[in-house]
């Protein structure tokens, strides 16, 4: 299992997040506000894991529409532990 560690920017603290605990589509299980980590060059990224505008304002987005912020091309029928293998290999859920 891998585990993810998330910044809470309001207490300043870490705390870590399997895989396990995102849910796949909208609206589902999300631990954490953002997913905060170093791209392949070094640079720094944030990553909401909610909608902040839109018809899905205040939802969680899953990690299917995680994916597409990430730039991660996912095959059309996938199931829920193949999205998580695929995404255990991108550096923002790599400790």
């Amino acid at each position: 299992m891998k585990w993810l560690i998330l910044d809470n920017a309001r207490t300043h603290t870490a705390k870590a997040y399997s895989l396990l605990h995102f849910g796949k589509s909208i609206g589902t299980r999300c631990p954490t506000g953002t997913i905060k980590y170093a791209d392949q060059q070094g640079v720094k990224q944030v990553i909401d894991c909610y909608f902040k505008i839109g018809s899905n304002k205040g939802l969680s987005k899953g990690l299917i529409e995680i994916s597409k912020d990430l730039n991660v091309k996912l095959p059309t029928k996938l199931k829920l532990e193949q999205l998580r293998d695929i995404l255990s290999n991108h550096p923002a859920f790599k400790i």
